[in-house]
């Protein structure tokens, strides 16, 4: 009897790219952007991905929960001569059963190359193997989470599932299709609305009939004005893993999201497969650094530092100032000292002295006056 399969709607989303992913061998990055437009799943994520032909060549990844999963670009066919799978999934340590390959006729981005359910809480150790000589072995994104403990909003990226208790859907039909994780409407006014805790939000679908018109939708933040987005048709497959919108970064706290169908029963549906959340919670900046705000990367000084800064220049102004002033009006006084004093020496005889005779003193005297400069009185 097979056991059912008990899976978490919220995942910590983990891209190839991050530290905590040991690769060992030779493995390359390469740019996803070339391979975005291959196959009918969707774009690379974050537009890289890890690499290898090598034999023995291996990844590994260190978790915490019940469930986890790795997905990147696989080749079709992806078999080595002798018909077999050229590579391992490896769970703690021990080679996995439970290997996919791709078997369609071109190569799937976001192809899920392994997938385990139900595992023992506690930490495990997930990851591949190169096993032969084969087509490239491509990691782009890997996701685990806990059925018995959502995880934190503080983690960078969380994957919430069209299924999360927290996704509200307006009462309207609702479809949800056999093997495709996803619900459906094309009721006009119809809306789905989630409250989340970070700075931007993803939209991804997966629509197993997406040969019908294109039509629109728009999302709204908060109380922003609504933002139109378009809901591509006229596909000749499913579309997998599409996304239809990523809201501009903004400022790390509880946001309201709410997306409406603006389009006609019959055209293509307004679909939800998952969101990814992204918080990058804001760090504590220092006194002498400004703080930024996601909202247009708006820079915003801290006023009681510059206040403190304004206050203590003028006061080093001013102190600098009194200095010199003193300095100078030190210099100042041995001249005013060495001035001689000017004495009318008049001798007392029987006579009254004349005119000229005065006059004649006052010259002889008056080359002993040294003037004062004009600098040392403005200084007074």
């Amino acid at each position: 009897m097979a056991v059912a399969v008990v899976a978490p709607s919220r995942w910590v989303v983990i891209d190839d790219s991050d530290s905590r992913i040991e690769y060992d061998g030779a493995w390359s990055v390469i740019d996803g952007t070339p391979l975005d437009s291959t196959g009918d799943a969707g774009s690379t994520y974050r537009a890289s991905e890890h690499s290898t032909t090598a034999v023995n060549a291996s990844f590994s990844f260190k978790f915490n929960g019940t469930n986890v999963f790795f997905q990147g670009t696989a080749p079709p066919l992806y078999l080595d001569v002798d018909g077999v799978v050229p590579w391992d999934c490896v769970l703690d340590g021990r080679s996995q059963v439970g290997r996919k390959i791709n078997a369609g006729l071109t190569s799937e981005n976001n192809f899920v190359y392994c997938k385990y359910d139900n595992l023992t809480p506690g930490e495990h150790t997930v990851g591949a193997r190169i096993t032969a000589e084969g087509p490239s072995f491509n990691l782009d994104r890997l996701a685990y989470g806990d059925v018995n403990s959502p995880p934190s909003s503080a983690n960078a990226i969380i994957q919430v599932d069209y299924n999360d208790p927290e996704v509200k859907y307006s009462n309207s039909p609702w479809m949800s299709y056999a093997g495709y994780g996803s619900k459906n409407t094309d009721e006009a006014e119809a809306t789905i609305s989630f409250d989340f805790t970070g700075n931007s939000v993803a939209w991804y679908t997966v629509v197993p009939n997406s040969m019908l018109n294109a039509s629109t939708a728009s999302y709204q933040i908060d109380d922003e004005a609504p933002v139109l987005f378009a809901i591509p048709g006229t596909f000749a497959t499913p579309q997998l893993y599409q996304k239809y919108f990523e809201t501009p970064m903004r400022e790390s706290k509880t946001h309201s999201l709410s997306v409406k169908y603006l389009g006609q029963a019959g055209a293509m549906p307004l679909s939800l497969a998952y969101m990814e959340v992204t918080n990058i919670p804001a760090t504590t900046p220092s006194s002498s650094s400004p703080t930024f705000s996601f909202e247009g990367v708006e820079h915003k000084i801290p006023i009681a530092p510059l206040v403190v800064g304004i206050v203590g220049g003028i006061g080093l102004l001013l102190m600098a100032a009194f200095l010199v002033w003193f300095w100078r009006r030190r210099r100042r006084r041995p001249i005013s000292r060495a001035v001689p004093p000017v004495v009318h020496m008049i001798k007392l005889r029987p006579r009254v002295p004349s005119v000229s005779s005065f006059e004649n003193e006052k010259k002889r005297n008056s080359g002993n006056l040294k003037a004062i400069p004009d600098e040392v009185w403005e200084a007074r």
